[in-house]
């Protein structure tokens, strides 16, 4: 980027009426001192992580996510990137779906989403902010 591209603010605020496709929902335990990715999960009370070498509680581990989505803007399909602070906003319509549900489950609820508004990073194509969404007849407006 060069020039007045340099001045122009990355963040831009848009509404859609769905999302048109939900990929590669990724659920996963993080780590409590590095946040990275646990993969190994076991029966046991305490994990260990491989990356930092970490022994914690299972239970106290946070569940992190990512999904990409695929949203219209301005006559163009984009592929959309939400990490677990946004999919937390955009379950926050319902009492019933949370990072705790199956995959099928989460997918399908972000499926019935309707007139959705958030800001996203049009350099890194990731939702920073989710400010209204609804389902049914539910609506939810929030913010990160």
């Amino acid at each position: 980027m060069q020039g007045p591209l340099l001045l122009e603010t990355p963040e831009k605020e848009i509404s859609v009426k769905n999302f048109k496709f939900v990929n590669k929902l990724s659920v996963f335990i993080a780590c409590q001192a590095c946040k990275r990715k646990i993969t190994e999960l076991s029966n046991h009370k305490y994990i260990k992580c491989k990356s930092c070498g970490v022994r914690q509680r299972q239970v106290e581990c946070n569940r992190d996510a990512s999904v990409q989505v695929k949203v219209e803007i301005e006559e163009k399909e984009v592929w959309l990137t939400a990490f677990t602070d946004t999919i937390n906003c955009l379950l926050s319509v319902s009492s019933q779906v949370t990072l705790s549900s199956d995959s099928d489950t989460i997918e399908e609820f972000l499926m019935d989403l309707k007139d959705i508004k958030f800001t996203y990073n049009a350099n890194r194509n990731v939702i920073t902010k989710v400010t209204s969404a609804c389902i049914g007849d539910v609506i939810a407006q929030t913010t990160l």
